[in-house]
């Protein structure tokens, strides 16, 4: 390292005698440009090294005025509530960096039809994008159109869901097994002593849901191996969910606690409302207001939120870190895991749109 000049000192012509090469040679490597051979380049990098050399990316980057087109696919806002924050943390994200010429196109995908999925994965590769945002569902498709993207050298990002073997560049969203076994260990503090639950399945093709319950289960059977698990499977548009919850109320009397692992919580919710159950109590995930509004009443006892605004910002500003700035970018992004009351609910909504 040389300790006598800054970086802001040190001149291309400086790089060039250290290297033993041309300037022409040094601006090439240093803005990633061919022709240039790779015994150059190597000692280019070198020199770059040993004089602790950090180029201005940013001004690099303005001066460039270069265009790139992100494409985000994600379940549809309009169908799914939740998604809405996703959206608007990736919109200002863009707004954040548009001094650097980004763009984004959003796509969405009906959760509930296969069909809207595959075939918005294939409208995708048409944008010929830089850079791919997805929330994945696992099937064959996405392992294909993920190979597709390596092939032609287009980073992708994984948010709410992550499959490790598709090595995506990053991926942002919760620790889900953990987030189920902390649903776990405060549904029992809440529920003692009760060892009945209720676990409410949504037919909704999300790994982080599975995922979720994988967690929950086991900290149940290992910590608390007398309590039974019941579960049902509703849809949320269907008009007989409130029937088949009726019909296990009347069956299992003595539940008293129900889980879901979803933000489709407060269907549950609304039927213990509108039947005036008062010895139902449950916890469920995110701060969609229907939720709310049944956490500030007392029906859903606890929350857990994923920060939906950060995932969408988060996987915006590690395209534009990696494909702009070529700067390298933490594989692994964990939301905190947070519980939400009726105390402290406001305070989150506050605090929501924060990078971490």
């Amino acid at each position: 390292m040389n300790k006598n000049k800054s970086t802001s000192k040190i001149r291309i012509k400086d790089i060039a005698e250290k290297a033993g090469t041309s300037i022409g040679s040094v601006d090439r490597v240093l803005h990633g440009r061919p022709n240039v051979s790779e015994e150059v380049r190597k000692r280019v990098e070198q020199a770059l090294k040993e004089l602790d050399y950090e180029p201005n990316r940013y001004a690099s980057a303005l001066a460039s005025n270069k265009n790139y087109r992100f494409v985000a696919f994600i379940p549809s806002p309009e169908l799914e509530p939740y998604w809405g924050e996703v959206s608007q943390g990736l919109q200002d994200a863009i707004q954040n960096y548009r001094d650097f010429n980004l763009s984004l196109e959003e796509l969405y995908y009906d959760i509930f039809s296969p069909d809207s999925y595959n075939k918005g994965l294939k409208q995708m590769l048409d944008r010929q994008p830089d850079g791919v945002i997805l929330a994945p569902q696992l099937s064959a498709i996405t392992y294909n159109f993920c190979q597709h993207l390596k092939e032609k050298n287009i980073p992708f990002t994984f948010l709410d869901s992550n499959i490790h073997d598709l090595d995506a560049l990053t991926f942002y969203g919760q620790d889900s097994l953990m987030s189920g076994r902390f649903a776990a260990r405060m549904s029992m503090l809440e529920a003692a002593p009760e060892k009945e639950f209720l676990i409410v399945h949504f037919d909704l093709p999300s790994l982080q849901q599975y995922n979720r319950e994988v967690g929950f289960r086991e900290f149940i059977h290992k910590n608390y191996p007398g309590s039974v698990i019941h579960e049902l499977s509703i849809s949320p548009k269907d008009p007989k969910a409130h029937e088949v919850l009726t019909d296990f109320r009347e069956k299992h009397p003595d539940v008293h606690f129900v889980c879901t692992f979803c933000s489709h919580t407060h269907v549950v919710a609304r039927f213990i409302q509108e039947k005036g159950i008062t010895d139902w109590h449950m916890m469920g995930y995110d701060m969609l207001d229907p939720n709310v509004k049944y956490l500030k009443q007392g029906i859903i006892r606890f929350l857990i939120a994923q920060h939906p605004w950060q995932q969408g910002y988060g996987c915006v500003d590690a395209l534009f870190h990696h494909i702009v700035l070529k700067k390298e970018i933490k594989r692994t992004n964990f939301m905190p895991i947070e519980l939400l009351t009726a105390e402290n609910c406001d305070y989150y909504l506050k605090n929501a749109k924060t990078t971490y």
